[in-house]
């Protein structure tokens, strides 16, 4: 077998094990079919002039005389990169920790495919390149609550293949951290059996992770720093199966994630579980997420969260992807940090929802498609909401949008085919809030917000449920509610809600005398609207319901 040598292996730094080298090609000296048959030669005093190459158990080593970086192998050296071989790894699966360790003291290891390499602990020291595809590390160790791998700042990986049979962590402590400025090609995680603790924390700035790919670790990923803000992240593409909760990012900003995609719910997960999401998202700005199909979340498939009193997490200028959402338990997408912090400036460039309300099990309860809550400046593009799922008598509904203490917010155009209890709802407390008071919702639009007959409203289409703060500038435009309204289209809490203008502007199939029995005479309301038999409603309120009895 030819081999590489290195012939000047002369750098030599034996307390550290660093070593530089230069290489020639040619073959080894001497050959030897198993390593224990060369370290029992080195024991019984063999050595070679400094430079020559033998080949044992199929790597190379050099002759260095005075070199103590191989233990049982003094004056030899490994050839560069090393391999844990080189230490007196088998990669077998049984513990190889010793030999990794040594290995990656040398600062570039290459792994061999196909093998597993079993371990306890590992700290990759920084600036280690590892290199080889197709070999797998293997956490060996028992159920614990410690981080068992820990990648140094600008450590290099082409590809890290990491599985384990056991708990290899609790709560929020990771199986695998990475500090700041580690390059990992392609990441992937396996779990011989269903393990929800977290498995991967980023740490620091300015890690990139080509692609990641997670099969049973039931939070794959999580992004936050121990302090401060993380400045630049970038993952570009996610695969995760069998997740309790996918991503968590708290508090980074300049970040990118290619898109990706999560199915298949963790069968340790209850319903409506808090947290258990598909992302959870706090803190974020000047970031980016690529096309992403995420399905099967024990709660949401995506929130913007608060963290709880004291933290007050702002993000600002977040951009999505089309985002395809199938079978959540809880409100699809949630935006609504509270605990003082505000979302603005984020963008949604498509949403589809499939099966929502669907596939939690016997307790599930209706719920939102949609909820905005302390957010400004919030763009939904066009979007639907339908069912692909057989309609029974299991079959649960809820509320579309709704829509709490935010302004300036823009959908459409959007269209609902499934699911509807009720259609927009206008909440002053959408959700909790223990540090914040409720604001004003204003400047809300939405625009081609359309209905098919099997989406057609069961209750009234829109309800006001703010008693003690305003809901104005309210506009829906091109509005096609197809299937009609049997009972009232608007409902107001029990109390004088603060409304208006409200603008509405489109086609409704069917309105009754009772259309608007729930409004108060003085709310400035403006219509344009036709319905199916030819009818024409346009004016204020007063107007209207003249039209509509003169109709009728």
């Amino acid at each position: 077998m030819k081999s590489v040598v290195f012939a000047l292996a002369l750098l030599l730094a034996p307390a550290s094990g660093i070593f530089a080298v230069f290489a020639q090609e040619s073959a080894a000296s001497e050959l030897f079919d198993q390593r224990s048959d060369f370290t029992a030669r080195v024991a019984n005093g063999y050595s070679a002039p400094d430079g020559t190459t033998v080949q044992a158990g199929g790597v190379d080593y050099i002759a260095a005389s005075g070199s103590r970086t191989i233990g049982d192998l003094p004056g030899w050296t490994p050839s560069f990169p090393a391999h844990p071989e080189h230490f007196g790894a088998v990669g077998d699966g049984r513990d190889d920790t010793a030999a990794l360790v040594a290995a990656l003291a040398t600062g570039a290891v290459e792994l061999t495919a196909g093998r597993t390499y079993g371990f306890m602990h590992l700290d990759v020291p920084p600036g280690t390149r590892v290199s080889g595809t197709g070999a797998t590390l293997r956490y060996i160790g028992p159920d614990n609550r410690e981080t068992v791998l820990t990648l140094g700042a600008g450590v290099a990986w082409d590809r890290l293949i990491y599985t384990a049979g056991t708990e290899t962590l609790g709560g929020t402590t990771p199986s695998i951290r990475i500090e700041k400025d580690v390059r990992i090609g392609s990441l992937e995680l396996e779990a011989d059996r269903q393990l929800d603790a977290l498995a991967v924390h980023v740490a620091g700035d300015g890690v990139d992770i080509g692609q990641m790919r997670s099969k049973r670790f039931g939070r794959p990923l999580k992004v936050e720093p121990d302090e401060g803000v993380i400045n630049g992240f970038r993952l570009g593409w996610f695969d995760f199966e069998s997740i309790a909760r996918g991503i968590r990012m708290y508090n980074v900003t300049n970040f990118d994630v290619g898109g990706g995609r999560q199915r298949g719910r963790s069968p340790k997960s209850a319903n409506e579980r808090p947290g258990r999401n598909n992302l959870l998202l706090g803190g974020l700005t000047n970031g980016h997420f690529g096309p992403m199909d995420l399905g099967d979340a024990p709660e949401h498939a995506i929130r913007f969260a608060g963290g709880g009193v004291g933290h007050n997490y702002l993000s600002n200028n977040v951009r999505f992807d089309p985002l395809t959402i199938r079978r959540q338990s809880a409100s699809a997408l949630k935006i609504n940090p509270g605990s003082g912090a505000r979302v603005t400036n984020v963008t949604f460039t498509e949403v589809n929802i499939i099966d929502p309300f669907r596939q939690t099990g016997k307790n599930a309860k209706a719920s939102h498609a949609i909820r905005i809550s302390h957010a400004d400046g919030i763009r939904i593009g066009k979007g639907s909401v339908r069912s692909e799922m057989r309609q029974g008598k299991d079959d649960v509904r809820g509320l579309i949008f709704a829509i709490g203490d935010s302004t300036d917010v823009e959908i459409g155009p959007f269209s609902v085919e499934c699911c509807d209890l009720e259609l927009v709802a206008f909440i002053e407390n959408n959700d909790w809030d223990d540090v914040a008071p409720y604001k004003d919702i204003r400047n809300i639009t939405f625009r081609g917000l359309s209905t098919t007959p099997r989406g057609a409203p069961e209750r009234e289409p829109f309800r006001f449920r703010s008693c003690n703060i305003t809901t104005g500038n309210v506009r829906f435009i091109d509005l096609d509610l197809r299937g009609g309204v049997d009972g009232p289209l608007f409902k107001l809490a029990n109390c004088k809600a603060k409304l208006g203008p409200i603008e509405i502007d489109g086609k409704i199939d069917r309105l009754t005398p009772n259309a608007f029995k729930a409004l108060p005479k003085n709310i400035p309301l403006e219509m344009n609207v036709t319905t199916r038999d030819g009818l024409t409603l346009g004016g204020s309120l007063g107007v209207v319901r003249k039209e509509l009895r003169a109709g009728q």
